[in-house]
């Protein structure tokens, strides 16, 4: 899984797919199918998928994440909580903002709920992206205020730092 989470983060989103398919043959021969060690494997096809354009099978990845992770009676697992992220993702792309909306905010307990607070800041930028489509200016501005905020308390990605500066102004020069 390691090797095929470089070539994705090197964007060759093929490849990565693949190998990450070859690892959860491997993985499943090992532990058996749908086992909670199979669910990173699943949101990771489901991220590859959606970096190629094929929303539904990233949604359908995704969906297998929450489905075992229900099985298994680990709903606020934190890969729930990526699960609910790539399909609120795939959602938004969709104009499903209601769909989006409601994973986002359920991704977002959990995140909160396990502390993690790199993962929060990202989830309230991309719910306050959604209010911003909607032309809920007041509401992406908290939003995207309240993700900054812990820009602050922890170490986040510079691009995610940016991405967040940006939107902020957006909704600035609607004001």
């Amino acid at each position: 899984l390691n090797l095929a989470m470089a070539y994705k983060s090197q964007g060759q989103f093929e490849r990565a797919a693949e190998l990450c398919q070859q690892s959860l043959g491997l993985l499943e021969e090992t532990v058996g199918r749908e086992t909670m060690a199979s669910v990173g494997h699943y949101n990771a096809l489901a991220t590859m998928a959606r970096g190629q354009g094929r929303y539904a099978e990233s949604y359908q990845w995704a969906q297998k994440s929450l489905t075992v992770c229900a099985t298994h009676q680990q709903e606020d697992h934190l890969a729930a909580a990526t699960a609910h992220t790539q399909i609120g993702i795939v959602a938004c792309l969709g104009k499903a903002y209601e769909t989006a909306e409601s994973h986002w905010q359920k991704a977002l307990r959990i995140q909160r709920a396990n502390q993690q607070t790199a993962s929060v800041a990202f989830t309230l930028n991309m719910l306050g992206l959604l209010a911003y489509q909607q032309e809920r200016f007041a509401d992406a501005k908290q939003l995207f205020e309240n993700a900054r905020q812990l820009h602050d308390d922890v170490d986040v990605s510079p691009q995610d730092r940016y991405n967040t500066l940006c939107n902020l102004a957006a909704v600035y020069r609607k004001a």
